[in-house]
């Protein structure tokens, strides 16, 4: 856990949660089990395979992890794997993850984006998308109010609580940065 920092977390929603947790007064870590709180971390306990841990101040630093660990690297294991795959296919296979990031820094940013990383431009972002081809009038007008919202989504700044184009392709794909491969389309 040493080398993961709040910092690697891809979602900021759960960035802010999980430094509240961090840093949350011991009496009121009740707030992230309620139901109704936004901080309620039980979903994401569950996801990460710890449904039963309670957020108590004697095991706050091990839901932390737990949550940490989960959002950085467990979701990325299908990510991991193939990197598995490809190393032991060029005979790099025995080295550790952190001696190749440091043979090849740019496989870092790759494996761990960063929050810099969440502007996406809107030209990579339509070609990338993918529609029903036909004469569907329907398809055709939804087609048309999507690449409105597209638009207003780009043409939001950086500040208030709107959701930008960067949070639609983290809702729609569960990644912060569009596909590395520009021939992958979002349908």
């Amino acid at each position: 856990m040493e080398h993961i920092t709040l910092e690697d977390v891809p979602y900021p929603v759960y960035q802010e949660v999980l430094h509240k947790l961090a840093n949350f007064p011991e009496d009121r870590l009740d707030e992230f089990t309620q139901s109704d709180n936004h901080l309620n971390i039980c979903d994401l306990l569950f996801s990460a395979g710890y449904p039963h841990l309670t957020i108590s101040p004697e095991r706050r630093q091990l839901a932390f992890e737990c949550c940490l660990q989960y959002e950085v690297i467990t979701k990325r294991i299908t990510t991991l794997d193939d990197m598995r795959k490809g190393l032991q296919g060029v005979k790099v296979w025995g080295n550790t993850i952190l001696a190749l990031l440091e043979r090849w820094p740019d496989l870092k940013e790759k494996l761990f984006p960063r929050k810099s990383q969440n502007s996406i431009d809107l030209c990579e972002f339509t070609a990338c998308i993918e529609f029903q081809i036909g004469d569907f009038a329907l398809a055709n007008k939804t087609r048309d109010y999507f690449e409105k919202y597209v638009d207003e989504l780009n043409e939001r700044g950086d500040s208030g609580n709107e959701e930008r184009l960067h949070d639609l392709v983290l809702f729609w794909t569960g990644f912060s940065s569009l596909p590395s491969n520009s021939s992958e389309k979002l349908w």
